[in-house]
């Protein structure tokens, strides 16, 4: 058997190995690409009523926009992920990567990956609970939502 490299990098077998790094960033970039993109690219269209140049004035839709967000966010999380064709370049090299585990007992290779993408999945739903839910299921700023003047806002929602 030929020898194999595995510092720095995950054993793919003989003569074919990638960079964890580029595995990684293969994820990173279906992530954007299967939910990040289209969720900021919503944030900067012009708001339908107002029209031209007026992004950033959509809060009335925050709120729908933040249960999308968490649903598909929900459907990742299930790992549905691996089915999107975003994610086809990332799993066939993952599917490469061997499965082992390492003198402790802890997965390695393969293994590593799995657990990867779902904590990176956990982390990236706590920021979202954080900068994003917390924000727009406030009732704060449910005034706003009503009708984007406060004043009679408040006294609609009485």
């Amino acid at each position: 058997r030929p020898p194999q490299r595995i510092i720095g990098r995950i054993r793919f077998g003989p003569m074919r190995d990638t960079p964890t790094f580029y595995a990684m960033l293969l994820f990173f970039c279906a992530f954007g690409k299967a939910y990040f993109s289209d969720m900021f690219n919503w944030t900067m269209r012009d708001d339908p009523f107002l029209g031209s140049g007026s992004y950033g004035q959509t809060s009335r839709f925050c709120v729908e926009r933040c249960y999308i967000m968490h649903k598909l966010l929900a459907e990742l999380e299930e790992g549905r992920w691996k089915q999107r064709s975003e994610f086809k370049q990332y799993n066939a090299v993952v599917k490469k990567i061997e499965k082992e585990t390492n003198k402790n007992g802890s997965e390695v290779g393969r293994g590593f990956f799995d657990k990867a993408s779902d904590v990176f999945l956990q982390r990236f739903r706590c920021v979202f609970e954080k900068h994003v839910a917390a924000c727009w299921r406030s009732d704060s700023i449910l005034h706003y939502l009503l009708g984007g003047n406060k004043t009679l806002a408040n006294e609609f929602a009485r």
